[in-house]
Formats: structure tokens, sequence, C-alpha cells
């Protein structure tokens, strides 16, 4: 896969700083996933003052994308095209609620299942995409 130049309005690293293991289940409420999302940047990154309201992303919608090695059957993995809230751009706390919405099953039980950042891959029509970037 050739990898694009980045706009420069859109960063080659996302979030690269923000421990999260997306194992459980869908979070039914943002208020409860901020939560946890706060106290596990505390315990994981010893970052008691995270603020999950903190802009990631200065853009409308993104594409978000992850890929897995499977042994034996190749690459396998998914895509999903996130709308910001607000209609402009994605706080920290907005844009991780909805990935792992959107991947946590399918991840949950993979040994990488880390997140370890989203990198720039491409704009699709001025809409950035990223992978999710995932270690075990």
């Amino acid at each position: 896969m050739t990898k694009s130049a980045s706009p420069s309005f859109f960063p080659d690293k996302l979030l690269a700083s923000v421990a999260w293991s997306f194992s459980g289940e869908p979070f039914l409420s943002r208020t409860e996933f901020d939560a946890e999302l706060t106290e596990y940047q505390a315990d994981i990154m010893k970052n008691p003052s995270w603020n999950s309201s903190e802009l990631a992303l200065l853009a409308p919608e993104v594409v978000v994308q992850y890929d897995e090695w499977d042994e034996g059957d190749g690459q396998e993995g998914a895509e999903v095209t996130l709308r910001a809230d607000d209609g402009k751009g994605f706080s920290t706390g907005e844009l991780m609620f909805k990935v792992h919405n959107a991947f946590v099953r399918q991840l949950s039980d993979r040994d990488h299942h880390f997140f370890e950042g989203f990198l720039f891959s491409a704009a699709r029509e001025g809409v950035p995409v990223y992978q999710v970037h995932l270690g075990s």
C-alpha cells in the first residue's frame, strides 16, 4: 500500500500518547467511557490530569481502519466512517469512544488489542483516513 502525503492539517500520528485496551463491550454512555479512559490514563500512563475534552482532530469526519494479520488466513480488518458530534472536530474522548464502540467486538479477543495511536494513511476527498495502530 502506498502512503500518500499527509496534508499539513492532518497529523501523521494522532493520539500516540493515549493508552487504551479494546476489550470488553461497547459503552452505552460517553460519560462512562470518559471516566474509564481517564482512569486508564492515570493507571497506565501515570497522567492523572489527562483531559478527554482536548481537541484531537479538526475534521468533521474521519475514516478509521484497522488491519490484522491472522495466522494462516491472511489479512483482515475493518473500516468505519465517523462524524464529529459538533460537525467541526473530534475531542480525544469522542474519537476514542466512537472507535472503541466500532471495533471492540472484533478486537477484544485478539492478541493485538492495545491502542498505540492512529497513523495517517490518506485523504479521500478531503476526509482523513487513519489506521489504528495496535499492539499486544
